[in-house]
């Protein structure tokens, strides 16, 4: 199995799972504090999407102090259903908004979550939910000759 990312690849012999966790941070567009994370996540043996999302439902409930739901809604992103959730809660560092599509693949679950923090203008909110709905499934396409 060959598995590609950003800088390189690796050949890995046998059956791997990707587990992985990618944090992308603004240069200079959003408010210090925000990001974008892709996190990878298999169903549970016997287990549909909509199990998994009331799961997450759950989670966010429990786990996060002051948890408030914005948006729980059906979704597409990238032509694949989806479930797309806002909310706020209160971190140590203070107010964080996320906004997160669930996207099933499969028998594996893609999670977008882009997180702003403090109480973001509409603005910076449309920004980053514009970035997220960018998702495609696959690999991207080569760079032409000249964007190379």
């Amino acid at each position: 199995m060959i598995y590609q990312m950003q800088e390189g690849y690796l050949a890995l012999a046998g059956p791997w799972q990707d587990q992985s966790v990618n944090v992308l941070v603004p240069e200079e567009t959003l408010a210090k504090g925000s990001n974008l994370v892709v996190s990878r996540d298999v169903l549970p043996k016997g287990a549909e999407f909509p199990d998994y999302l009331a799961t997450q439902r759950k989670t966010f409930a429990k786990e996060l102090p002051d948890f408030q739901s914005l948006a729980d809604a059906e979704a597409t992103l990238a032509g694949q259903p989806a479930r797309f959730f806002e909310f706020t809660w209160s971190s140590q560092g203070g107010p964080l908004h996320q906004m997160v599509f669930v996207v099933p693949l499969g028998e594996r679950i893609l999670n977008l979550t882009g997180t702003l923090p403090g109480q973001p203008d509409a603005a910076a909110l449309e920004q980053m939910l514009a970035v997220l709905r960018t998702f495609q499934v696959g690999l991207a396409p080569a760079p032409a000759a000249s964007e190379a």
